[in-house]
């Protein structure tokens, strides 16, 4: 019986997308897992507890890519902060220029706006 092979299955779907089959990477995931394809092992999925509405949010930074300052004169790195309401699953996006702690409280503002239907903040 031959061996497994240790192909990556984010290069395994971009040869897949390369010679026109069209499958997302979440059902080919789903696949090589149940027809035991994948090398190593295979994590499981950790369940949150339940809570109620506004008890937990999830935050993460995205980098967007790198943006030209005419007033600087040199190129910037771009980031997205990323929250999710673990109530609602609803996602907020925003971008930034930086990840400062005065950055990111104006952008906690926002997400708290947004998902609040657009209710002020309390304190503010």
């Amino acid at each position: 019986m031959p061996e497994k092979d240790d192909l990556q299955l984010t290069h395994m779907h971009e040869l897949l997308e390369k010679n026109g089959v069209d499958c997302t990477f979440s059902p080919l995931r789903r696949f090589c897992i149940k027809e035991g394809l994948l090398a190593g092992k295979v994590r499981g999925t950790v369940r949150m507890v339940e809570t109620g509405p506004g008890d937990v949010m999830e935050l993460d930074f995205g980098r967007l890519g790198e943006i030209y300052d005419p007033d600087e004169g040199c190129q910037k790195t771009d980031w997205a902060m990323q929250t999710v309401c673990a109530f609602s699953r609803h996602l907020f996006v925003w971008p930034l220029h930086r990840q400062k702690i005065e950055d990111v409280i104006e952008e906690l503002d926002r997400t708290f706006e947004f998902s609040s239907g657009g209710a002020p903040v309390p304190g503010n």
